[in-house]
C-alpha cells in the first residue's frame, strides 16, 4: 500500500484471501482496483488512470484493470523469476514497468476492489514531467518488445 493515505487498511483482508489461494504460484501480483466514481474521484485522475491502464494493458497483453492503484501485493517468487528485478525505472514508472515485465514472463494477475479515500490533499503528480516519463517508459518497452 502506498503511503498517500488514500486507501483503507481494512482492505488487506481481501488481499490475504487471494494470497492464501495462490498455491501454484501463477500470480505475479494482486492489484487493487478503485471505483472510478466521478462523484468521489477527480475527473483528471479518472482520465489519467484509465488511459495509462489501457496503454499498459496493451503492452502487457493482459488486463491490468487499474495499473496506477498503489494498493497491491507482489509475490516474491514472481519478482525473482521475472525481469522485474532488473527494472530500471523509478517512482511511478517502476510500478508500471514491473507489471508489464511480470506479464511478459507469463505471470497472471488477480484483482480486489479497494476503497479510495480522497481528502483535501493535493496530488504529488507533475502532469508534464510524469507524462513525459510515462511516454519514455512506453517507448522503451514498445521498442524492447519488437
Amino acid at each position: 500500500m502506498d503511503a498517500d493515505g488514500q486507501h483503507s487498511a481494512d482492505d488487506i483482508r481481501s488481499f490475504i484471501k487471494v494470497i492464501e489461494k495462490n498455491e501454484n504460484n501463477q500470480l505475479g501480483a494482486i492489484l487493487g482496483v478503485r471505483d472510478f466514481n466521478p462523484m468521489t474521484m477527480p475527473w483528471p485522475r479518472i482520465f489519467s488512470n484509465k488511459t495509462t491502464t489501457r496503454i499498459l494493458s496493451s503492452l502487457a497483453k493482459t488486463s491490468l484493470w487499474d495499473s496506477q492503484c498503489g494498493y497491491r501485493a507482489y509475490f516474491l517468487p514472481a519478482l525473482k523469476n521475472s525481469h522485474a528485478m532488473t527494472v530500471k525505472s523509478q517512482g511511478f514508472q517502476w510500478e508500471s514497468e514491473v507489471l508489464v515485465r511480470l506479464a511478459w514472463t507469463g505471470f497472471q494477475f488477480s484483482k480486489v476492489s479497494v476503497q479510495t479515500i480522497y481528502g483535501n490533499e493535493s496530488s504529488n503528480i507533475s502532469h508534464l514531467s510524469d507524462t513525459t516519463k510515462f511516454l519514455k517508459l512506453w517507448w522503451q518497452l514498445k521498442k524492447e518488445r519488437k
